[in-house]
């Protein structure tokens, strides 16, 4: 066995032994000690922790601002800070692509780009202490995985937003939804998992919340959506009978709360 395959690299293509067991055991050493973020050459290899790790603090973003791929142990906001870059240089669109299976991280990844790239170019600290207004904004639609909403993997959760939404809302806001804890759902039991390690959903909804109030939603606009969400959730608890008759019922107490939410516009 080479030497760089026993205490590991940051850069896979300095490995001796470069072939798939030796990249395998490379991200392992690795993993094992924290470091979920590995290059090979200018391509960021990340592996989902499921727990925050304290490396996306300000700080961090302040050591990874203007230093060249390398300069700095392998991190996502090296390679934000490196698309950052290249954009002023070249005066020219960039494009980072984010691959891999459900449940690798990529959109904690793409969040946490935005999150890079929102903190460098911005004049604050924090999203409340903004003295600029929105100009404009371009929405496109995209694949959602709308299967994960009524079927997940073992040990996976659905959206975070509905754990969120029952951890953060005050109790009032619940009663009025006919709302309780996770484990009352069908669609967030499933996977047999409703609590995700190092995840504060209740300080999850508050910055969800925050930021909703940033980018100007009513508080009409964030009721209709709750009642949406929480709609999704008694849907999904609903049981059905067969009957004889040209009329059927159901005998889930989910379907009086579904039909005592108060109504909504699409």
């Amino acid at each position: 066995m080479h030497p760089t395959s026993i205490h590991g690299v940051e850069d896979m293509i300095r490995l001796g032994d470069l072939n798939e067991a030796g990249i395998l055991r490379n991200l392992l050493i690795r993993y094992r000690e924290k470091r979920i973020y590995t290059y090979t050459g200018s391509i960021l290899v990340a592996i989902n922790p499921y727990q925050l790790l304290p490396i996306y603090t300000a700080d961090q973003i302040r050591l990874y601002t203007n230093k060249k791929i390398g300069e700095m142990p392998p991190h996502i906001f090296a390679i934000a800070d490196n698309c950052y870059f290249n954009m002023q240089r070249n005066n020219r669109d960039q494009c980072c692509i984010i691959s891999g299976e459900s449940g690798a991280g990529k959109t904690e990844s793409t969040k946490l780009i935005l999150q890079f790239l929102a903190a460098i170019s911005g004049q604050h600290s924090w999203i409340e202490q903004q003295r600029g207004a929105i100009e404009g904004a371009k929405i496109e639609q995209y694949l959602l995985e709308k299967s994960r909403v009524c079927r997940q993997a073992h040990d996976e959760r659905n959206y975070h937003i509905f754990y969120c939404m029952l951890k953060g809302m005050t109790a009032d806001e619940k009663k009025k939804l006919g709302l309780s804890k996770a484990t009352d759902f069908t669609y967030l039991t499933i996977g047999n998992c409703t609590v995700c390690d190092g995840r504060d959903d209740m300080k999850e909804y508050s910055n969800i919340r925050s930021a909703m109030k940033v980018l100007m939603f009513t508080d009409k606009e964030n009721g209709e959506i709750s009642k949406l969400l929480a709609a999704i959730l008694h849907m999904g608890n609903l049981r059905y009978e067969g009957s004889s008759s040209s009329s059927s019922s159901s005998s889930s107490s989910s379907s009086l709360c579904f039909r005592q939410l108060p109504s909504f516009t699409v």
